[in-house]
């Protein structure tokens, strides 16, 4: 971990510590503000975790209704983000379901952890 990193979690511990009780809950966000920029720090760096933390920081406010935000998953380095799939290529899916007896649904179905060779392009789809 570097020095920034390492400080503003530092920064944030005391603050979740000392400042936090004094307020009570009063977030309109879940999880709480600064436990999201906690999390964004540990889970993404200084850099990137400080953007994540000021942009939910810029929306609290009275007329954002609020709700759950969680943090969002660190991007690999194949650029995919964790359980996000690519789609079975026919290769891949089995010929017929008694190629796996032991399996109670097609592969093409199942939710694989992200590698390099199966990670999907993190764009959106279109609706068909």
């Amino acid at each position: 971990m570097g020095v920034p990193r390492l400080l503003l979690i530092g920064f944030l511990t005391v603050y979740r510590w000392l400042v936090s009780p004094i307020y009570g809950e009063t977030c309109r966000f879940y999880p709480s503000c600064s436990l999201y920029a906690l999390t964004a720090v540990q889970r993404h760096g200084a850099l990137r975790g400080s953007w994540l933390a000021a942009r939910r920081l810029l929306r609290c406010h009275p007329w954002n209704p609020g709700g759950v935000d969680h943090v969002p998953p660190v991007r690999s380095k194949a650029g995919c983000e964790h359980g996000v799939t690519a789609p079975a290529t026919p290769s891949a899916v089995p010929a017929s379901p008694a190629a796996e007896p032991d399996s109670p649904e097609p592969r093409a179905n199942r939710r694989v952890a992200p590698t390099d060779q199966n990670c999907a392009p993190s764009t959106p789809r279109r609706a068909a």
